[in-house]
């Protein structure tokens, strides 16, 4: 959906009359010192891009029939009402351009929103797994039998699906918090407390897919009104230059304004 890097320049080694260049260490020029106020180097455009490269073709193109209209040469002006292409339609195209560079920009917004929730929620998920981790190495020290060990899940690995991983870690932890494990854990160092900051991180984790969940569909949602204010503005750039074409096949001695 969204759809929608660390970069290194590189230097290409110098080679005469065909041999590969040597550079002795003893002769080799020392390496400038980076300036301090230096640029950074511009990062390469992702591939795909984040946003449709082709819409925004679009859009320059729409802007560029707008404003050869308003320049057209007088004579072809006049004529512009008899095809359609009256004040209210041209101000009507404007109000679409602005409208789809509105979703481009909200869009982009949404879907900056999304990968931070992502991100969000994947630190979420690894502090979970940390803490849980740290309980099933201490559990299995002090609970060794078959039952103890299937009550505290330690006879499994936990799943590796984050939504499985939050039920799984948090039946176990709740087992954890009743005797005789309560006890058992707080004599090996892993007592209520510790239980609790585990239970914690999987309610943490939780609402963190919630928000990431949510996040994703606002983004959705956004590339859809995207994609429709983007579509209204081709609907209207194909019929401007349908009827500029009629003109210009109708009327040989008229000139088509720049953009067409």
């Amino acid at each position: 959906m969204l759809a929608e890097t660390e970069y290194a320049a590189t230097v290409a080694p110098v080679a005469t009359n065909g041999a590969r260049a040597v550079v002795s260490p003893a002769h080799a020029a020392p390496r400038a010192a980076p300036a301090a106020d230096a640029a950074p180097p511009e990062p390469e455009s992702p591939t795909p891009h984040h946003q449709s490269q082709a819409q925004l073709a679009l859009l320059r193109r729409a802007r560029a029939l707008q404003a050869g209209l308003e320049g057209a040469d007088e004579a072809f002006r006049l004529l512009m009402p008899n095809y359609g292409l009256t004040a209210a339609f041209l101000a009507e195209g404007v109000s679409r351009c602005d409208a789809a560079d509105a979703a481009i920009a909200a869009r982009r917004l949404t879907t900056v929103a999304a990968m931070e929730a992502t991100e969000r929620q994947t630190e979420a998920h690894h502090r979970a797994r940390a803490i849980y981790s740290a309980f099933r190495r201490v559990a299995r020290t002090v609970v060794s039998g078959a039952p103890g060990q299937i009550a505290l899940g330690l006879d499994e690995a936990p799943p590796a699906g984050i939504a499985d991983f939050v039920q799984s870690a948090g039946a176990a932890l709740s087992v954890a918090q009743s005797e005789p494990y309560t006890s058992l854990l707080a004599a090996a160092t892993f007592g209520p407390e510790r239980v609790d900051e585990a239970q914690a991180s999987l309610q943490t984790l939780a609402a963190a897919m919630t928000a990431q969940r949510a996040a994703q569909a606002e983004a959705r949602r956004a590339t859809d009104r995207r994609d429709i204010a983007v579509e209204a503005v081709r609907l209207f750039v194909h019929q401007v230059t349908v009827e500029i074409d009629a003109m210009v096949r109708q009327h040989p001695q008229l000139r088509a304004p720049s953009g067409r």
